[in-house]
């Protein structure tokens, strides 16, 4: 009797890793590939099933299964005498055949393999009616690469003519695959690693194009799916003539265009993707007719240079390409190494392969069997690849994982693909960057124009704001015990406006208001501006202080009641909707940036806030903004111009919860402006306050955006009847604040927003670049252009001549419905794991749990390494559970910072510090001590199981000693290492620990959570 076993080999890398993510994904359809083969007649069964045997009598890795549990490196067994894998499938008498087949077919992936049990392939015979068969092939990508698929194809179509017409099926012997895997262990990785080195040395931060999930999965539909377009032979004759003159290919001209498109989509010049290639080496004889998995994946950096032509940058992306062609036996884990990234962290998550291996399609007819068309089904591990298969024209193929990329997305994706390709080859003497990547119906969406202000509101002055015809008597500001009616505030902002006349100032001179947030603050500021000065605007400080002023002989109103006795009636002064309204400080500093906004801005923005929250002479205003900061004269005027009661707390009671309710009970107050996200965290948990605030009807926040939470805070404490607006100032040199809802902004009337590039690129619906602002609400330098003035203004590509746009520091993304999304300060994008994280986005995350009140997370040094400070407000009671918070807080945003990426510090504090205008002060948190912190990360392991596990993590990686919050990665663990770890750690706990563990949460102490954990 034979033996069951006929071979016993190692894998290849690319092998090791495909089994790798089967393993650890569980799931069944990947690197499962389909071919349905349209059939120009009937299949005879039985010569189809004799045609199968021979086919894996002849092909031993047909015969293979793959067992990870082996000591040392994975292996793959080739068996003797599998079972023959042919089925039949009758549909010849289904009312809807087609569709019978197509469930059929997506039912036969679904089932997948089980990979210790071959063979790892199945032939299904499907009859249809009207004698027109079908064959469904359906196989395990650890087997066959396409070129190897389409080689036993043809063996298996001419042992099928063979056995129909009763002749012996004779089928030519290949050299065996395991000589291709002994050839890959022979070569010496010496030169490749450095040629990677060079290459890749630098790279700190993965390629990862922003998720697009849209609604999610419909009914019925598959997670991966395809789109695909089918460019004409003439078109594509076109790119071929192209790539000819600038002495490339085809090949290297689908690269360039993938790049340049992943790199206008992440707003990065740098990009990383894997590239598929076919490694069959000249050397090794038979190679091109052996069959097997002889490819790779390895990784193409495209860079573009500022000064270079499409011309010389398509000429290094080929020199690109042939080197990694002549090293691309290296595998995959090997490459990644020589990159600054930690091990574990993927470098890409797209691919892309360009098919030109020799399908002879004449060879898919015989005389017994005729092979009309064959629809190709393919699963990879990456969330976005691009196959490109050559012919007389090209098919693009986009396969997308629908959990991460909408089908509207991918769809847009290759259509930029295309554009981008003929942009490319139309233009070779222009830089890559002044290329117009983004096709003509986008291009239009993102610049949709938008309707300027009401023909009212155009040339608006805020002396405007007519105080007289408001009911003297009525209510207009008050400030703890400080009561001013409409009546008195006009008079007495007249009489201001007349002593600043008779002073010695100049035209149009800033005038700064020199005290406390109080009743009084607003007479002196309405006063300036009756006076036809600007005013100048600052934070609040102490009475007496010139804080936002630069120059010490500024004028200042100091005490509105030193000018009582003068007129009461308006002074004949005049002015324009362009003359200079405020003027404040962008930058704190000895000599800050000053920015100007004119009276046309101000008024708009007193207009927008009329608007959004329908204010009118029956509401009363509770202003938490600093009445002289910019933002809160749009507020401010506003209020008075709907002629509702305005109410202040003073700066140093804005912390008191206590103190801020009593003021909204007492007043009644029914609209609250200038709140900030930490204000409504802290009065949640005021527990103390029993103030009865039912008349707020709206409450308006400024600052970071809100969350699904804070809108939950605000139903909690004022009511489900209370509004909530969440407005977004796109830049300190802005004055109209923007209504946003869940992130998304869209501009105000007359006023201009874009995400543009580095390269002033428009960035196409669904990337990623910075945000834009111009038009109405943007200021202008006050005397002489800003430090910062070249990198902060830039002209207007787009606009009107002379047009000037400012550069916001936030990070954006543009929506098909022309709005932005607002991902928060680029300054706040930290990159951890390889991949840029927002801050705002770990602290939303921590809010999110149960325990946590507020959270603010911030880049900080932790331990000595780069890390991440998490400052979080737990409920009462939860600091008292001996640590266990910060694990499970560890965990909870384990997916947006891996533990691979960097160590993270978690404190608690009793309340997160806020600045007077209610934002957080991050001074005050910096002065957090974390060096005890720091150090408990490298905790030595104390019970039975952790030492179990360190000293296998040691034996491993080769490193000691372990600590219980080490990542297995950051330690020099590599992915294909994993399967080893796992291994040994399930032989050594007696308990099976999840291989996905390792890469969520892998240290020590992660492990043992996840394994103790029970999973569904």
């Amino acid at each position: 009797m034979k033996p069951a076993v006929e071979d016993v080999y190692p894998l290849t890398s690319l092998q090791e890793g495909m089994l790798l993510h089967c393993l650890r994904d569980q799931d069944p359809e990947l690197f499962v590939n389909q071919l349905v083969c349209r059939l120009a007649g009937p299949l005879d069964h039985s010569a189809l099933r004799q045609a199968c045997a021979s086919v894996l009598d002849a092909h031993p890795v047909l015969r293979t299964s793959f067992h990870a549990e082996a000591p040392g490196n994975p292996l793959q067994v080739v068996h003797r005498n599998p079972p023959v894998p042919v089925s039949s499938h009758d549909l010849s008498g289904h009312e809807d055949p087609e569709a019978a087949l197509a469930e059929f077919v997506r039912a036969d992936r679904r089932r997948g393999f089980s990979l210790k049990r071959p063979p790892l392939t199945r032939f299904t015979h499907v009859r249809l009616p009207g004698r027109r068969d079908v064959l469904v092939w359906t196989l395990h990508h650890l087997l066959l690469d396409g070129w190897s698929t389409h080689l036993v194809l043809n063996d298996l179509l001419d042992a099928y003519d063979a056995a129909s017409r009763g002749r012996p099926v004779r089928l030519d012997r290949r050299r065996p695959y395991r000589d291709y895997v002994a050839w890959l262990g022979r070569q010496d990785h010496v030169e490749a690693e450095e040629s990677f080195q060079y290459r890749l040395g630098d790279v700190r931060v993965a390629t990862v194009l922003p998720e697009q999930a849209g609604g999610g999965l419909q009914p019925g539909q598959e997670r991966h799916t395809d789109q695909r377009l089918t460019v004409s032979p003439e078109r594509t004759d076109g790119w071929r003539g192209a790539a000819r003159s600038a002495r490339v290919t085809l090949n290297t001209l689908v690269h360039a265009a993938w790049g340049l498109t992943v790199s206008r989509f992440t707003g990065t010049s740098d990009v990383v993707f894997g590239t598929a290639l076919t490694v069959r080496p000249p050397q090794l004889a038979g190679a091109d007719k052996m069959v097997g998995v002889l490819l790779n994946t390895l990784p193409t950096r495209i860079r573009t240079a500022p000064g270079q032509s499409v011309r010389d940058w398509l000429s290094d992306v080929h020199a690109g390409q042939l080197e990694l062609q002549q090293y691309g036996y290296l595998p995959l884990p090997t490459a990644l190494a020589t990159t600054g990234l930690a091990g574990g962290q993927a470098l890409f998550e797209t691919s892309v392969m360009v098919q030109n291996y020799p399908i002879d399609q004449s060879r898919w007819q015989r005389d017994a069997i005729a092979v009309e068309r064959i629809e190709y089904f393919q699963r990879t591990d990456d969330p976005l690849t691009l196959m490109a298969v050559e012919g007389p024209g090209l098919d693009l193929v986009l396969t997308h994982d629908r959990h991460r990329y909408a089908d509207d997305f991918a769809r847009r994706l290759l259509d930029h693909v295309v554009h981008t390709l003929d942009t490319v080859t139309r233009h070779p003497d222009r830089r890559p960057a002044e290329l117009a990547t983004v096709p003509p119906a986008e291009r239009a969406v993102l610049l949709r124009p938008r309707p300027g202000p009401a023909p009212g509101e155009q040339n608006a002055v805020l002396p405007d704001v007519s105080l007289t015809e408001r009911d003297p008597a009525a209510p207009a500001v008050t400030c703890r015990h400080r009561r001013l009616t409409y009546g008195e505030l006009d008079a007495r902002a007249n009489q201001v406006a007349h002593w600043l006349s008779a002073r010695d100032v100049p035209a149009r001179e800033p005038v700064a208001v020199s005290l406390s947030c109080s009743a009084d603050t607003v007479v002196a500021a309405l006063g300036v501006l009756r006076s036809g000065h600007p005013l100048a605007c600052a934070d609040p400080g102490p009475a007496g202080s010139r804080t936002g002023t630069t120059d010490p002989r500024t004028p200042c109103v100091t005490d509105p009641v030193e000018h009582d006795g003068l007129p009461t009636t308006p002074p004949e002064v005049t002015v324009g909707p362009d003359d200079p309204a405020c003027v404040w400080p962008v930058l704190p500093g000895p000599e800050p940036d000053m920015a100007v906004s004119s009276h046309r801005a101000v008024a708009q923005s007193a207009a927008d806030v009329v608007k959004t929250c329908e204010l009118s002479a029956s509401d009363v205003v509770l202003l938490l903004a600093p009445p002289t900061s910019p933002v809160a004269m749009g507020y401010l005027m506003g209020s008075l111009a709907a002629g509702a009661a305005v109410a202040f707390v003073p700066p140093r009671e804005r912390a008191d919860t206590g103190a801020v309710f009593e003021v909204l009970d007492h007043h009644k107050v029914t609209c609250v402006l200038g709140a900030t996200p930490h204000d409504l965290r802290r009065w949640s948990s005021g527990r103390e306050v029993t103030a009865t605030v039912d008349a707020v009807r709206v409450v308006v926040c400024d600052g970071d955006g809100l969350d699904d939470a804070d809108t939950g805070i605000v139903t909690a404490l004022f009511g489900a009847h209370t509004r909530v607006v969440d407005r977004y100032l796109p830049s300190a040199w802005s004055v109209r604040p923007l209504v946003r809802h869940r992130g998304t902004v869209s501009p105000s009337c007359g006023d201009r927003l874009l995400v543009l590039d580095r390269d002033r690129n428009l960035v196409p619906v669904g990337g990623v670049g910075e945000v834009h602002v111009g038009g109405i609400g943007l200021a202008s330098p006050y005397r002489g252009e800003p430090v910062d003035a070249e990198v902060r203004f830039t002209g207007d590509p787009y606009g009107e001549p002379g047009a000037r746009l400012c550069r916001t520091g936030d990070v954006g993304r543009p929506l098909p419905d022309g709005t932005i999304t607002v991902w928060g300060r680029a300054a706040d994008q930290v990159v951890l794991g390889g991949r840029p994280t927002g801050l705002a986005g770990i602290a939303a995350r921590l809010r999110a749990h149960p325990r946590v009140r507020d959270a603010v997370a911030q880049a900080r040094p932790v331990g000595g390494r780069d890390g991440l400070a998490a400052y979080v407000v737990l409920d009462s009671g939860d600091q008292t559970d001996g640590g266990a918070w910060e694990e499970d807080l560890r965990g909870w945003i384990g997916a947006l910072v891996p533990v691979s990426g960097a160590p993270v510090a978690f404190v608690a504090v009793e309340r997160i510090p806020l600045t007077p205008s209610g934002q957080v002060d991050s001074a005050a948190l910096a002065a957090t001590d974390l060096q005890d912190r720091g150090e408990a990360a490298a905790d030595l392991p104390s019970s039975e199981e952790e030492i179990v596990l360190a000293g296998i993590f040691a034996e491993i990686l080769g490193v000691s000693p372990i600590g219980v919050h080490d990542s297995f990665f950051d330690l020099g663990g590599r992915s294909l290492d994993a399967l080893r770890m796992i291994s040994q750690a399930t032989e050594a706990l007696g308990a099976e620990v999840p291989l996905d563990a390792l890469f969520e949460t892998p240290t020590v102490s992660g492990l043992l959570r996840a394994t103790r954990s029970p999973r569904d």
